[in-house]
């Protein structure tokens, strides 16, 4: 088909929707399974000491990833507390008690800065609680 065609006929629009009404399921399926190879992977971590420790490029690939990771995330949590409806304004934003950083779920999976809850810098998550008027 020519160019013509598509346009008139709209194929290249349909094949647009088509591929992007994909995009959130592969990224879904793309996070199970590197949330399973990072629960394997954490399996096998056990079984190597601080002396026998890893090689640089191993531990730059896992660091790599869980910024990665993070850094959407972040990311898509923002776009989401960005585009609150108007009446969701009214809520308080408060830090739940006990609850887990980034850093401090680094830390206990061996990684992360060594600090026991994510240190300077790292921002806890937070959930809303609607305010009685």
């Amino acid at each position: 088909m020519r160019e013509k065609d598509l346009k008139e006929t709209g194929l290249a629009d349909m094949a647009f929707k088509v591929e992007s009404d994909h995009e959130v399921q592969m990224a879904r399926k793309d996070c199970y399974t590197a949330a399973d190879d990072a629960i394997a992977l954490h399996k096998l971590l056990r079984n190597i000491t601080e002396q026998q420790g890893l090689e640089g490029w191993v531990a730059a690939k896992i660091t790599l990833a869980a910024d990665y990771l993070n850094s959407v995330r972040e990311h898509l949590e923002y776009q989401m507390m960005s585009s609150r409806a108007p009446e969701q304004e009214m809520e308080m934003t408060v830090a739940e008690d006990g609850g887990t950083s980034a850093g401090s779920f680094a830390s206990s999976m061996g990684g992360g800065n060594g600090f026991a809850n994510g240190g300077p810098g790292t921002v806890k998550r937070i959930t809303t609680k609607k305010v009685r008027k």
